[in-house]
């Protein structure tokens, strides 16, 4: 999805004003996405319900977004240096980079996965319980899975930089089966879960308009009230994950049936769309996606909200007194 840039010089069909446009919108989510998900991570660690499955697997999301929000720092630099390689011209930083983003890029989207799906479960099935065991043991498995592909494909793979994407990618010298091995594996990981989410989302919406959550014994107006807003939360986050990567998904469908069918990987005939599609379906979709997420936690989680408000005043109150002495 590019060609090698590891030099100095203007890339041809590419506008340097836009590049430095999209590295500082790059800048700013990736700061307020680091940020409020490190805080969301810090509040989960000291106040948040540890024993709460869907806490649990936020955080491991916001944790996630934030190693995407660290990871696009190489691009950003690119984009404001005429999308010269820099640091990803190393090839042993250009490999790490690579399988750690698309290991963070799989393990956001398995986490996506499993929380709409078990919200899916407690909406359909109210009295079902999903315990942590049910809900990890499968996160678990595919982190195993991808382990495992990486030492089997990683000794057959280089790493080359493109000015297309502005980042790094794996390729495949002479060695064409396991080229479209790979792609299909890349593709399929990421693809069926997307289509998953979007099945579980349907499901979940569907059995929410029949009313299907059922108030506690104990207190039923409130616990229909914090039950559905639970759900409304999670379908939120759901909903807010497929809408900022639905160009991405597009994108790799389009990409992946021009390799397989006609052998070719620029499936664009468009400048713009050769340079920036993948720059902004992938990488941006996941930095927006982070940010939404951090703002997401501080609209609808009350308890977080509230912790922020007390930590800013602590704070200053602290400079108050300070400054009084």
């Amino acid at each position: 999805p590019g060609i090698m840039l590891c030099m100095d010089g203007h890339v041809n069909g590419v506008d340097p004003q836009v590049d430095r446009m999209i590295g500082g919108i790059f800048i700013v989510l990736g700061g307020c996405g680091a940020v409020g998900n490190t805080l969301f991570c810090i509040y989960f660690l000291v106040r948040g319900q540890r024993n709460c499955l869907t806490f649990l697997l936020y955080c491991l999301a916001s944790f996630t977004n934030i190693a995407i929000c660290v990871l696009h720092l190489p691009t950003t630099l690119a984009l404001f240096r005429d999308r010269v390689g820099g640091i990803y011209c190393n090839g042993l930083f250009c490999g790490f980079w690579r399988n750690t983003f698309k290991t963070m890029q799989r393990l956001n989207i398995a986490l996506v996965l499993i929380i709409s799906v078990t919200r899916t479960v407690v909406i359909a099935k109210p009295f079902v319980v999903m315990s942590r065991r049910k809900a990890l043991t499968p996160l678990l498995g595919y982190v195993t899975y991808i382990a495992i592909e990486t030492i089997i494909l990683v000794p057959f793979q280089d790493y080359e930089y493109g000015s297309g994407p502005v980042y790094c990618y794996e390729v495949f010298n002479n060695s064409h089966p396991l080229t479209v091995w790979s792609y299909a594996l890349n593709t399929a990981s990421l693809g069926l879960p997307a289509l998953a989410i979007f099945f579980s989302f349907v499901v979940a919406i569907y059995h929410l308009n029949k009313s299907s959550i059922t108030a506690s014994p104990a207190n039923p107006e409130h616990g229909n009230r914090r039950r559905h807003k639970a759900s409304l939360t999670v379908l939120l986050f759901t909903f807010i994950f497929m809408v900022c990567n639905v160009p991405y998904f597009l994108n790799l469908v389009v990409w992946s049936y021009q390799v397989w069918v006609f052998g070719e990987e620029q499936p664009y005939e468009s400048a713009f769309l050769q340079h920036y599609s993948w720059t902004l379906s992938d990488l941006m979709g996941l930095l927006v996606n982070a940010v939404a997420g951090s703002v997401l936690y501080w609209k609808k989680i009350g308890p977080y909200r509230t912790w922020i408000m007390s930590c800013l005043r602590c704070r200053s109150t602290a400079r108050t007194n300070t400054t009084s002495i």
